[in-house]
């Protein structure tokens, strides 16, 4: 029988997981325990620096939720005596960041007379390729795409039997008959990101054992991340500094090595804290959210459990993805350094 992993609960007891014992049950089971686990984690844990995904998250059909965006303000920057860092962590790009929010935060801090300090604002664009410290405007990192690796990418990916023709602008995925299955919806290219939206629905099969779970428990709904994947491969094997996600909706290229994760670190890093100890959250627990949803300090306001993984812990609140969201913002532990 295949073991997919070993985990342990919040007593420490060991769970094998077997592929035959993956049916809807343990998916109610996994909840079950992850409620257990969220309500032992808010009573006993803090956080110094909270990090946050904006659509799905802050932003609903890409307008700000403005109960999420309330309680958030008021949990990081609102009170100059207890305020803690807080991260925009985006695949949006930074002036579409500053279009949807950023802009109005600022204008909100400045008619309450908030002047925000170094640090306490950063904004990580395209998946964590671009980030900006908002109080002094200086770029914390800037990571471009490279031109030559993804233009060698794009000639390269007819090797997988996907076709990008940026002329004619089409995608095209083809079946073992030739017949074209997925077809492009969008393509865009900025000097940090690589995008092109997708119909997923044909799948390229991996002996990829999460994603094959993932399918078993969720069915097909997730196979642009099989997509990813086989780009992935193929990046590591022509060596090119290249690294493919996605956000459930299109796959993103960036260049290899950046995730929003980065913003994780940097801010433990600037205020002299262990990673554990800001708190991120997602509305995804794979694509380009894995980074900030699967680690200690990780929370995901979607109830999608990895079967053997602790985390990322739903945010087991009341309501939709948002009101739960606002529900945890105002119970979960923050303090300063």
């Amino acid at each position: 029988m295949d073991k997919i992993n070993n985990s342990k609960n919040i007593d420490g007891r060991s769970t094998d997981i077997f592929i035959s014992e993956i049916q809807t049950e343990f998916v109610i089971n996994s909840l079950k325990e992850n409620a257990q686990r969220y309500e032992y984690t808010i009573d006993r844990y803090k956080y110094n620096a909270l990090v946050t995904d904006l659509d799905g998250v802050v932003l609903e059909n890409g307008s700000i939720n403005q109960v999420v965006f309330n309680t958030l303000i008021n949990r990081t920057l609102l009170n100059p005596n207890e305020r803690i860092p807080l991260a925009f962590a985006t695949g949006r790009s930074f002036t579409t960041t500053q279009k949807v929010i950023l802009n109005f935060l600022l204008a909100l801090l400045s008619e309450r007379g908030i002047l925000l300090k170094e640090g306490d604002l950063t904004v990580y664009s395209d998946n964590g390729s671009f980030s900006v410290d908002i109080a002094t405007n200086n770029v914390i990192e800037s990571l471009p795409i490279s031109p030559n690796a993804l233009q060698e990418a794009i000639r390269g990916l007819d090797a997988l039997s996907v076709l990008l023709n940026l002329r004619e602008i089409q995608l095209t995925q083809l079946d073992t008959n030739g017949v074209p299955v997925l077809k492009k919806r969008s393509v865009s290219i900025n000097d940090f990101t690589f995008s092109f939206g997708i119909n997923p629905e044909y799948l390229v099969c991996l002996d990829d054992r999460l994603v094959e779970v993932y399918h078993q428990i969720y069915g097909r709904n997730y196979s642009l991340l099989t997509i990813v994947q086989v780009l992935n491969k193929l990046f590591i094997r022509n060596g090119m500094p290249l690294n493919a996600t996605t956000t459930g909706r299109s796959i993103e290229i960036n260049a290899i090595g950046v995730n929003k994760g980065r913003a994780v670190s940097y801010i433990s890093r600037r205020i002299g804290c262990i990673e554990d100890n800001v708190i991120s959250i997602g509305d995804s627990v794979l694509g380009n959210d894995q980074e900030i949803t699967q680690r200690v300090g990780g929370f995901a306001n979607v109830p999608i459990i990895i079967p053997g993984r602790h985390y990322p812990l739903f945010i087991n609140e009341a309501g939709n993805q948002f009101q739960r969201v606002g529900t945890f913002l105002n119970r979960v532990r923050l303090e300063n350094t």
